[in-house]
């Protein structure tokens, strides 16, 4: 068995403290989700969601688009990415060095490493 600290004993604390404040109301709503006001376990709440939600409805719009931009962001990506591979423009070199990274900010932090790194 591992020998704890007094730090890492306080840090496990708080982690499960915080953990049982983030999930109890999760599990509260869950439960009354499931009961009637006599406390009986029942489904006609999320039957009652469901018909009157339209939820099927919902889904089918979010579904479409969904694949619609997906779609669209592919065939855009594609095109856009053979026009700069294979085509030769003015600020080619800048659209495709630091510019792209501007389209992409989750990729900024990697682009900005490998940058020194490709000109050794």
């Amino acid at each position: 068995m591992r020998n704890f600290d007094g730090i890492k004993l306080l840090i496990l604390a708080g982690l499960i403290l915080g953990a049982i404040a983030v999930l109890y109301p999760l599990v509260v709503v869950l439960q009354a989700s499931f009961t009637t006001v006599d406390g009986e376990f029942t489904l006609s709440n999320y039957q009652q969601a469901w018909q009157q939600g339209k939820f099927l409805l919902a889904f089918a719009n979010s579904t479409i688009v969904a694949l619609s931009v997906t779609g669209f962001q592919i065939i855009t990506s594609a095109l856009a990415g053979y026009a700069l591979a294979r085509l030769e423009f003015p600020g080619r070199q800048t659209i495709s060095g630091n510019g792209m990274t501007c389209l992409n900010p989750w990729c900024s932090p990697l682009a900005q490493n490998y940058e020194p790194y490709s000109l050794l």
